[in-house]
């Protein structure tokens, strides 16, 4: 299943993080970003968080676009098609919030 974030899901969305990138630190910026009203979705099974992905409102020469990730699956969940759920449920939410594009943040 997949909704949208809420604040009480930010302890888990930072422990997904640090499963998801041991070699980054991603905990600060997607706190940072969501605290400044992003898009943002988690995965669930059952009542756990496996999933989080994040768009970011913003303007490339005034045209409002949005900004995708970090989107993080955690390890025992990934290539089960988690990721694209949660990149087509950030694409829907961008095609209603009138965004133009959306550019993806990450590695190719």
């Amino acid at each position: 299943m997949i909704r949208s974030a809420t604040s009480a899901d930010r302890r888990a969305v930072d422990a997904l993080l640090r499963a998801a990138f041991p070699e980054e630190d991603l905990v600060a910026l997607v706190n940072a970003l969501a605290s400044h009203g992003v898009i943002e979705f988690v995965a669930l099974d059952g009542e756990a968080i496996i999933g989080q992905a994040m768009l970011t409102r913003c303007e490339v020469d005034g045209v409002p676009v949005g900004l995708f990730g970090p989107m993080g699956v955690m390890p025992s969940h990934q290539r089960s098609g988690i990721g694209s759920a949660l990149m087509a449920s950030c694409l829907d939410a961008a095609r209603d919030a009138g965004l133009a594009a959306v550019v993806v943040l990450g590695d190719p």
